[in-house]
Protein backbone atom coordinates (compact mmCIF):
# COMPACT_ATOMS: atom_id res chain seq x y z
CA UNK A 1 0.00 0.00 0.00
CA UNK A 2 1.80 3.50 -1.11
CA UNK A 3 0.71 6.39 1.63
CA UNK A 4 0.50 9.72 0.02
CA UNK A 5 4.10 11.65 0.81
CA UNK A 6 2.30 14.21 2.47
CA UNK A 7 1.58 11.40 5.07
CA UNK A 8 5.73 10.82 5.77
CA UNK A 9 8.70 13.09 5.83
CA UNK A 10 7.84 15.49 8.75
CA UNK A 11 4.49 15.95 7.90
CA UNK A 12 1.12 15.94 9.74
CA UNK A 13 -0.69 18.95 9.69
CA UNK A 14 -1.20 19.19 13.46
CA UNK A 15 -2.69 22.43 13.93
CA UNK A 16 -4.55 22.76 17.58
CA UNK A 17 -4.33 24.30 20.81
CA UNK A 18 -6.94 21.80 22.57
CA UNK A 19 -6.26 21.36 26.08
CA UNK A 20 -7.82 18.12 27.71
CA UNK A 21 -9.14 17.77 30.58
CA UNK A 22 -7.43 15.04 31.82
CA UNK A 23 -4.49 17.05 31.92
CA UNK A 24 -2.64 16.81 35.44
CA UNK A 25 -3.90 20.01 37.37
CA UNK A 26 -0.35 19.60 38.85
CA UNK A 27 1.77 20.57 35.24
CA UNK A 28 1.80 24.27 34.38
CA UNK A 29 2.79 26.18 31.48
CA UNK A 30 6.49 27.34 32.57
CA UNK A 31 6.87 23.01 32.83
CA UNK A 32 6.73 22.66 28.96
CA UNK A 33 9.98 22.97 27.34
CA UNK A 34 9.00 21.89 23.25
CA UNK A 35 6.95 19.82 21.44
CA UNK A 36 7.74 17.06 19.52
CA UNK A 37 5.69 15.18 16.35
CA UNK A 38 6.74 11.53 16.24
CA UNK A 39 5.73 9.63 13.26
CA UNK A 40 6.40 5.41 12.62
CA UNK A 41 6.77 4.41 9.47
CA UNK A 42 6.98 1.11 8.10
CA UNK A 43 8.61 0.80 4.46
CA UNK A 44 8.61 -1.93 2.62
CA UNK A 45 11.69 -4.30 2.32
CA UNK A 46 12.37 -3.88 -1.25
CA UNK A 47 12.15 -0.16 -1.02
CA UNK A 48 14.70 0.57 2.61
CA UNK A 49 17.49 1.65 0.52
CA UNK A 50 15.67 4.01 -1.27
CA UNK A 51 13.91 5.46 1.64
CA UNK A 52 16.80 5.58 3.61
CA UNK A 53 19.05 7.15 0.12
CA UNK A 54 16.04 9.68 -0.14
CA UNK A 55 16.62 10.85 3.69
CA UNK A 56 19.83 10.66 3.57
CA UNK A 57 19.86 13.17 0.47
CA UNK A 58 17.46 15.44 2.62
CA UNK A 59 19.93 16.08 5.47
CA UNK A 60 22.79 16.47 3.18
CA UNK A 61 20.68 19.16 1.22
CA UNK A 62 19.70 21.02 4.76
CA UNK A 63 23.43 20.94 5.90
CA UNK A 64 24.75 22.52 3.04
CA UNK A 65 22.10 24.92 2.41
CA UNK A 66 22.00 25.96 5.88
CA UNK A 67 18.58 24.91 6.34
CA UNK A 68 17.35 27.61 9.79
CA UNK A 69 17.92 25.28 12.91
CA UNK A 70 14.12 25.30 13.65
CA UNK A 71 13.35 22.81 11.25
CA UNK A 72 15.41 20.35 12.03
CA UNK A 73 14.48 16.60 12.68
CA UNK A 74 15.80 13.39 14.12
CA UNK A 75 15.62 9.57 12.86
CA UNK A 76 15.29 6.59 14.63
CA UNK A 77 14.61 3.01 14.10
CA UNK A 78 13.00 0.62 16.15
CA UNK A 79 13.36 -2.68 16.80
CA UNK A 80 9.85 -3.26 15.02
CA UNK A 81 11.80 -2.40 11.78
CA UNK A 82 10.00 0.77 11.68
CA UNK A 83 11.53 4.69 11.09
CA UNK A 84 10.63 7.00 13.72
CA UNK A 85 11.05 10.67 12.60
CA UNK A 86 10.88 13.32 15.21
CA UNK A 87 10.46 17.21 14.41
CA UNK A 88 9.91 20.07 16.84
CA UNK A 89 7.88 23.09 17.41
CA UNK A 90 7.56 25.59 20.32
CA UNK A 91 3.79 24.38 21.12
CA UNK A 92 0.72 22.29 19.65
CA UNK A 93 -0.65 25.31 17.89
CA UNK A 94 3.20 25.68 16.02
CA UNK A 95 4.01 22.50 14.61
CA UNK A 96 5.28 21.58 11.26
CA UNK A 97 4.37 21.14 8.01
CA UNK A 98 5.32 19.90 4.66
CA UNK A 99 4.71 23.51 3.31
CA UNK A 100 6.23 25.34 5.58
CA UNK A 101 9.84 22.75 5.09
CA UNK A 102 9.23 23.40 0.95
CA UNK A 103 9.14 27.19 1.52
CA UNK A 104 12.42 27.36 3.73
CA UNK A 105 14.02 25.05 1.53
CA UNK A 106 13.11 27.80 -1.34
CA UNK A 107 14.23 31.15 0.61
CA UNK A 108 17.47 28.62 1.03
CA UNK A 109 17.34 28.59 -3.24
CA UNK A 110 17.01 24.53 -3.06
CA UNK A 111 13.11 23.64 -3.96
CA UNK A 112 14.09 22.29 -7.02
CA UNK A 113 16.54 20.20 -4.79
CA UNK A 114 14.00 19.55 -2.22
CA UNK A 115 11.13 18.58 -4.71
CA UNK A 116 13.22 16.06 -6.74
CA UNK A 117 14.04 14.11 -3.49
CA UNK A 118 10.34 13.90 -2.61
CA UNK A 119 9.29 12.60 -6.00
CA UNK A 120 12.06 9.96 -4.66
CA UNK A 121 10.35 9.79 -1.63
CA UNK A 122 7.07 8.76 -3.73
CA UNK A 123 8.35 6.20 -5.24
CA UNK A 124 8.73 4.50 -1.81
CA UNK A 125 6.04 1.64 -0.53
CA UNK A 126 5.21 2.76 3.36
CA UNK A 127 2.28 2.97 5.64
CA UNK A 128 1.99 5.21 8.80
CA UNK A 129 1.56 3.27 11.76
CA UNK A 130 1.31 5.83 14.19
CA UNK A 131 1.55 9.77 14.25
CA UNK A 132 1.46 12.05 17.38
CA UNK A 133 2.48 14.76 19.44
CA UNK A 134 4.32 14.48 22.78
CA UNK A 135 5.03 17.30 24.94
CA UNK A 136 8.28 17.63 27.18
CA UNK A 137 7.88 18.02 30.82
CA UNK A 138 11.19 19.66 32.56
CA UNK A 139 9.39 18.33 36.27
CA UNK A 140 9.77 14.53 34.56
CA UNK A 141 13.14 15.30 32.73
CA UNK A 142 16.83 14.98 34.34
CA UNK A 143 18.35 17.04 31.80
CA UNK A 144 16.80 20.00 29.26
CA UNK A 145 18.36 19.06 26.11
CA UNK A 146 19.47 15.50 24.83
CA UNK A 147 22.97 15.08 23.33
CA UNK A 148 21.15 12.57 21.39
CA UNK A 149 25.02 11.45 19.25
CA UNK A 150 26.53 11.14 22.62
CA UNK A 151 23.07 8.61 23.65
CA UNK A 152 22.08 7.16 20.15
CA UNK A 153 20.17 4.46 22.19
CA UNK A 154 16.43 5.07 23.28
CA UNK A 155 13.97 3.26 25.37
CA UNK A 156 10.48 4.97 25.14
CA UNK A 157 8.13 3.66 27.39
CA UNK A 158 4.27 4.58 26.83
CA UNK A 159 2.23 4.13 30.03
CA UNK A 160 -1.60 4.18 30.12
CA UNK A 161 -2.74 5.35 33.26
CA UNK A 162 -5.73 4.93 35.36
CA UNK A 163 -8.68 7.76 35.35
CA UNK A 164 -8.28 10.71 38.18
CA UNK A 165 -4.20 8.68 38.78
CA UNK A 166 -2.32 11.51 36.44
CA UNK A 167 -1.66 13.78 39.40
CA UNK A 168 0.02 10.58 41.06
CA UNK A 169 1.77 9.53 38.14
CA UNK A 170 3.24 13.41 38.09
CA UNK A 171 4.15 13.34 41.65
CA UNK A 172 5.83 9.64 41.48
CA UNK A 173 7.72 10.52 38.02
CA UNK A 174 9.07 14.07 40.15
CA UNK A 175 10.28 11.33 42.79
CA UNK A 176 12.23 9.32 40.31
CA UNK A 177 13.81 12.31 39.08
CA UNK A 178 14.97 13.82 41.85
CA UNK A 179 16.31 10.36 43.03
CA UNK A 180 18.09 9.97 39.78
CA UNK A 181 19.46 13.59 39.84
CA UNK A 182 20.46 13.45 43.66
CA UNK A 183 22.66 9.87 42.90
CA UNK A 184 24.09 11.54 39.45
CA UNK A 185 22.53 8.95 37.57
CA UNK A 186 24.63 9.18 34.27
CA UNK A 187 21.99 8.50 31.27
CA UNK A 188 18.99 11.22 30.60
CA UNK A 189 15.85 10.52 31.40
CA UNK A 190 13.09 12.72 29.34
CA UNK A 191 8.86 13.00 30.56
CA UNK A 192 6.59 13.59 27.95
CA UNK A 193 3.22 13.50 27.69
CA UNK A 194 0.81 12.29 25.04
CA UNK A 195 -0.72 15.28 23.17
CA UNK A 196 -2.83 15.55 19.72
CA UNK A 197 -2.95 11.49 18.59
CA UNK A 198 -1.70 10.01 21.94
CA UNK A 199 -3.56 12.20 25.04
CA UNK A 200 -4.33 8.85 26.81
CA UNK A 201 -0.72 8.30 27.03
CA UNK A 202 2.53 9.53 29.51
CA UNK A 203 6.08 8.58 28.34
CA UNK A 204 9.33 7.86 30.07
CA UNK A 205 11.58 7.96 27.35
CA UNK A 206 15.38 6.93 28.82
CA UNK A 207 18.77 8.12 26.64
CA UNK A 208 21.91 5.45 26.64
CA UNK A 209 24.55 4.62 24.50
CA UNK A 210 26.59 1.07 23.64
CA UNK A 211 28.34 1.14 26.83
CA UNK A 212 25.06 -0.32 28.89
CA UNK A 213 25.03 -4.27 28.33
CA UNK A 214 21.92 -4.83 30.13
CA UNK A 215 18.27 -3.35 30.13
CA UNK A 216 17.34 0.76 31.44
CA UNK A 217 15.97 -0.94 33.99
CA UNK A 218 18.26 -3.40 35.05
CA UNK A 219 21.39 -1.01 34.94
CA UNK A 220 19.31 1.16 36.87
CA UNK A 221 19.17 -1.11 40.14
CA UNK A 222 22.69 -1.81 39.86
CA UNK A 223 22.84 1.93 40.15
CA UNK A 224 21.06 2.08 42.79
CA UNK A 225 21.94 -0.30 44.46
CA UNK A 226 25.79 0.93 44.35
CA UNK A 227 24.56 4.10 46.18
CA UNK A 228 22.73 2.44 48.61
CA UNK A 229 18.90 3.46 47.51
CA UNK A 230 17.74 0.65 45.95
CA UNK A 231 14.60 1.08 48.55
CA UNK A 232 13.52 3.86 47.50
CA UNK A 233 14.27 3.69 43.78
CA UNK A 234 12.25 0.00 44.35
CA UNK A 235 9.27 2.23 46.20
CA UNK A 236 8.72 4.66 43.71
CA UNK A 237 8.74 1.49 41.35
CA UNK A 238 5.97 0.12 42.90
CA UNK A 239 3.79 3.43 43.17
CA UNK A 240 3.90 3.67 39.76
CA UNK A 241 3.19 0.52 38.63
CA UNK A 242 -0.29 0.83 41.47
CA UNK A 243 -1.16 4.05 38.96
CA UNK A 244 -0.61 2.47 35.27
CA UNK A 245 -3.05 0.37 33.62
CA UNK A 246 -0.41 -1.03 31.15
CA UNK A 247 3.26 0.12 29.52
CA UNK A 248 4.56 -0.69 26.10
CA UNK A 249 7.97 -0.42 25.31
CA UNK A 250 9.73 0.37 21.85
CA UNK A 251 13.61 0.46 21.62
CA UNK A 252 15.27 2.61 18.93
CA UNK A 253 18.68 3.72 17.29
CA UNK A 254 19.63 7.30 16.22
CA UNK A 255 19.98 7.30 12.38
CA UNK A 256 22.83 10.80 12.62
CA UNK A 257 23.15 10.22 8.65
CA UNK A 258 19.19 10.71 7.84
CA UNK A 259 19.36 13.34 10.64
CA UNK A 260 19.97 17.16 11.00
Amino acid sequence: MKIHLSAVVLIMVCKTSIWMASAQNSITPDALEITTQLTFIKVEEADTSKFETALSRLATLAQESELPEDFDWLVYESDEKEYLIISFSNGLDDVLKLDDYQTAFQKCDEKVAFDAILNSLKTCHFIVTKNFLQEMLLPWSTVKEIATSKHPLTTMVEYKVYPNNRDKFDDYTRQLVKLLKETEYPYPLEGNRGAFGAYSSLFHIWFYDSGMNEGIYENIEKWMTKKGKSNEYESIGKSIAKVVISQKECHLVYHPKMSY
